[in-house]
């Protein structure tokens, strides 16, 4: 089957990008839209994978072997014989090649910023860094911050049509049901990587434990930091109560058992994981990174702490815990937030909507 919409992703691991795109497959009606994924750097075992081929969507597999030119030279070929309508990259270092790959076509390009817009060229490197900031000519953001940082960027390199489409949940997978405070479960989602900065989780978790509360904390997330994380975890004497839970695939279940969602990243785009924590009834204390202030009131739906600051994160964990009301009211109202802002039904319209500024199904 021809696909009318292919979207570019770099791989298919087991991150927020994958589980948005997840999402808008999932929900966009994919008979009469027929998308498919081309992914830069396949691997068969990565996660999303499976999930994507149940949905019955074909996915165009560009192997980790191979050099660039080659790569590109197979992306070109495959744009000009399937005849997209609309090729969308997903992930920020491959906003240059869904547009490279269109030249010469009716294909209509789309680039997608999902973290900090300046982090992401200068992760990137240059110089695919600055192209992909500013090709496609038309961007999708999903953090008000980035969108924020792209106006200020100086041209060319920011792209001229700049849209925010926040990211969505599927809200029937939450049970905002309230808390049970007789197992207190701090929970924290995230890579196990240096900016997340679950060390301070630990370590307030520590305080706590230290201070006589009865508490365990789970991390769900696998990265490079797992042996550092683990060495601090037997140095504290923690290793009873803190929990390394690599890749976890039911978060739903994992934020229902939780007491709280900690979230002390020092940067973010718009963290799936706090927006999943407030679907499911659960007050959150996060640090501002991000789109973290827009999505959390400080003091209604949650806390909001100073980045890399252990005693305000510790005194706000421990007042939730001492105040069962406060916490359950702060889990409420963020529901209440989640239903009226997140829905997937709003994913796929606002993207389709983008598609449609660009250009698509005019005439």
């Amino acid at each position: 089957m021809t696909p009318r919409l292919v979207y570019l992703v770099g791989q298919f691991q087991s991150g927020g990008q994958e589980r948005q795109l997840y999402y808008l497959l999932k929900t966009m009606d994919r008979e009469k839209l027929h998308p498919a994924v081309a992914v830069w750097s396949h691997r068969e075992d990565d996660p999303y994978n499976a999930k994507i081929r149940e949905l019955g969507v074909e996915i165009i597999p560009f192997k980790w072997k191979g050099s660039f030119t080659e790569k590109l030279a197979g992306w070109r070929r495959y744009l000009l014989s399937a005849k997209p309508e609309v090729v969308h990259s997903y992930t920020f270092f491959t906003n240059f090649l869904a547009w490279y790959g269109c030249r010469g076509t009716r294909a209509i390009p789309i680039g997608s910023v999902r973290s900090g817009f300046f982090r992401g060229r200068r992760k990137v490197g240059q110089p695919i860094g600055m192209l992909s900031a500013r090709f496609p000519r038309t961007q999708l953001f999903n953090s008000r911050t980035a969108l924020d940082e792209a106006d200020r960027a100086l041209p060319p390199f920011r792209p001229k049509f700049r849209y925010l489409v926040r990211n969505g949940l599927d809200l029937s997978l939450f049970d905002p049901a309230p808390p049970d405070f007789t197992d207190i479960h701090l929970v924290g989602i995230g890579g196990l990587i240096g900016l997340k900065q679950w060390d301070l989780v630990i370590r307030a978790a520590h305080l706590l434990v230290k201070k006589g509360t009865n508490l365990r904390v789970t991390i769900a997330g696998e990265g490079p930091e797992r042996p550092a994380l683990e060495r601090l975890i037997s140095d504290l004497g923690m290793g009873e109560r803190v929990k390394l839970n690599g890749y976890t695939e039911d978060i739903p279940a994992l934020i229902k058992s939780a007491t709280i969602l900690v979230h002390p990243s020092n940067m973010e785009g718009c963290p799936n994981a706090v927006m999943e924590a407030m679907a499911g009834g659960r007050a959150v204390v996060a640090s501002p990174a991000g789109d973290i202030p827009y999505l959390v009131e400080d003091g209604v739906s949650g806390f909001i702490v100073p980045i890399g600051d252990l005693d305000p994160l510790t005194d706000r964990i421990e007042r939730l815990l001492a105040e069962p009301d406060l916490c359950t009211r702060m889990g409420a109202a963020g529901r209440t937030i989640a239903e009226r802002e997140f829905s997937l039904d709003a994913l796929v319209n606002g993207t389709l909507d983008v598609y449609r500024k660009a250009g698509w199904e005019r005439g």
